[in-house]
């Protein structure tokens, strides 16, 4: 466990992100965002009991150890227990695995779930409770992070195809079982705490945002506001060009005008309009992102590009 810990024992603290208050804050404060569900703050709250961050980092590098040995004795399982020591250690000095296991967000638990989902497809010598365990972690790790449900749904995808390449049958209860979990309890606490039973209530902000920064939501705005009176139409010419800016800065035309919560019916408006007038224009954005992710990811380069966002904050402190 301390290997997996190191950065974080160094440093003498759990490491933290900008979004780190936000996940200690919610159950404490008693406050449900607008942007991610509060799972993973009850996780950080019973573990620590508002009072320290080490138990669930200590949790996070113990589950993610025990994945490790347990996905090792499915793939290699002649390999004794001490090679498991060898495949943590450098997974701790040449990767980046330790710095996620040590840090206080939910961004760990998306690769862990590959690992789980792993074992539930393809670990035939998994006892019952271990599957119950792996059941109830992945689904934890779907409403840790939103985008957790869908990129396993995608993996599930992976899996069917690769069982029916190999002809392998594939309990399909027991990998369903866990996204039903997550559906079901972000649906709930979404009801009970914003009145929709929703798995993400304002999730269609971040839609609008992506559409805005690649154009066809700004094409939407300048058609249809002459006759609809959408907050937003009153600052077109202050929508920012990243789609990160307009989410996260205070002075955004997202937050002037109302923000997420009060937006929401008139973004999925403009949203539809979009999607109904601007087709094309609002599908070849996501598809020149992906090929140029999936180019990057093939060359093992990624040209790093400046967003919107940094060159202001470079520019307004006076930074060439």
């Amino acid at each position: 466990m301390p290997l997996l810990l190191w950065p974080a024992l160094y440093n003498g603290f759990p490491l933290v992100f900008s979004d780190t208050g936000t996940y200690i804050s919610q159950l404490i404060e008693r406050h449900l965002g607008w942007d991610r569900p509060p799972f993973y703050s009850l996780f950080l709250l019973l573990l620590g009991w508002g009072k320290s961050l080490w138990p669930p980092v200590m949790v996070q590098a113990i589950f993610t150890a025990w994945l490790i040995t347990r996905v090792r004795r499915t793939i290699i399982p002649q390999m004794g227990a001490a090679y498991d020591f060898g495949i943590i250690g450098i997974l701790a000095i040449a990767t980046a695995l330790p710095w996620a296991t040590g840090e206080i967000m939910p961004d760990l638990f998306t690769p862990l779930m590959v690992l789980g989902l792993f074992l539930l497809a393809f670990d035939p010598n998994l006892q019952k409770a271990e599957n119950a365990l792996l059941i109830l972690t992945l689904a934890g790790m779907m409403t840790f992070h939103l985008t957790n449900l869908p990129i396993y749904f995608g993996l599930c995808l992976t899996v069917l195809a690769l069982a029916r390449w190999i002809g392998m049958m594939m309990p399909w209860r027991l990998i369903m079982a866990a996204p039903v979990l997550s559906i079901l309890a972000l649906g709930a606490v979404n009801l009970i705490g914003t009145g929709i039973p929703s798995i993400s209530p304002y999730g269609a902000t971040f839609y609008l945002a992506r559409l805005l920064a690649d154009g066809p939501a700004r094409e939407t705005l300048a058609q249809d506001c002459p006759h609809e009176d959408w907050a937003l139409c009153h600052y077109q010419k202050e929508i920012p060009d990243s789609a990160d800016a307009f989410l996260w800065m205070n002075s955004s035309p997202l937050y002037r005008a109302g923000g997420p919560k009060r937006l929401i019916v008139q973004t999925k408006k403009i949203i539809r309009l979009t999607l109904a007038e601007h087709p094309a224009s609002a599908f070849d954005g996501p598809v020149a992102r992906c090929v140029e992710i999936l180019g990057g990811v093939i060359s093992g380069f990624i040209q790093p590009r400046e967003s919107a966002l940094a060159r202001r904050w470079r520019l307004h402190h006076g930074e060439a």
